[in-house]
């Protein structure tokens, strides 16, 4: 389309809109605060569950670059998988597709034992140079992506009593109902 096509365009589209004056009005922010809750260890009556703590990366990957992602878990998934392991309380739990989505989304999955696990892995990434290249490769693949979610997952029962939380944190304490006498 032409530069004066275009232009005429703009112009009937703001006359349908009628003569009002452009206007800009304050943007007005929704705050939200803090009402973080701590990581609690898992009660060894949970042994049904995963683990205290999962982290979820969800991301998708562009078709053209799917064949080399699924070279890249092939090649180096079960490495990274046991090298975790010498980090205590941490488990790399896999990449997997996401059917339903078609065949360029995908979840990886880690799973921790507690605050101090995640810690540990962070200070054997550091310590590993093939580990640390390895794990920075899959996470390229999720940092490519611009809609991508990192997700914390804590098992739900852990979370039945939130008084504690409510009396460290006054964010949870404003959201938290007071005990029926």
């Amino acid at each position: 389309m032409s530069r004066k096509a275009e232009l005429e365009r703009i112009k009937r589209s703001v006359h349908r809109q009628g003569n009002a004056a452009p206007s800009i009005e304050p943007i007005v922010p929704e705050i939200r605060s803090n009402d973080e809750h701590p990581i609690r260890p898992i009660d060894p009556d949970f042994d049904h569950l995963l683990g205290a703590i999962i982290v979820e990366w969800t991301f998708g990957v562009p078709y053209a670059k799917v064949p080399a992602f699924h070279k890249f878990l092939k090649d180096k998934e079960k490495f990274i998988a046991d090298a975790v392991g010498a980090a205590p309380g941490v488990q790399y739990l896999g990449t997997y597709w996401v059917v339903s989505y078609g065949p360029s989304h995908y979840r990886t999955l880690w799973r921790y034992d507690s605050k101090d696990a995640m810690a540990a892995l962070n200070t054997l990434l550091k310590s590993s140079k093939n580990l640390f290249d390895a794990v920075k490769r899959l996470r390229g693949f999720w940092a490519d992506d611009p809609s991508r979610q990192e997700l914390m997952y804590q098992p739900a029962a852990l979370l039945s009593d939130l008084s504690t939380d409510a009396a460290q944190n006054a964010f949870v304490q404003m959201v938290v109902g007071k005990p029926k006498a």
